[in-house]
């Protein structure tokens, strides 16, 4: 295990549902809306941008690509 990492920060969240005894397709969340494109995200495989927002993965990609290439 890395140094300062916990055995949380390990586990995909997937795993640890299905230990705890739960099926993550009828794991009840919050409809949380991208930061940038205001769509529903998964929070359960979503991404969080550098304000821990929660985005797509594509769209942060977008963002990020377009603001390198100003």
């Amino acid at each position: 295990m890395a140094k300062g990492k916990t055995r949380f920060e390990q586990i995909p969240v997937e795993v640890v549902m299905q230990v705890a005894g739960r099926n993550t397709d009828s794991f009840s969340v919050p409809h949380i809306a991208c930061a940038i494109c205001g769509e529903t995200v998964d929070l359960i495989r979503c991404k969080t941008d550098e304000h821990g927002q929660a985005v797509h993965d594509a769209c942060y990609v977008e963002k990020v690509t377009l603001a390198g290439s100003l």
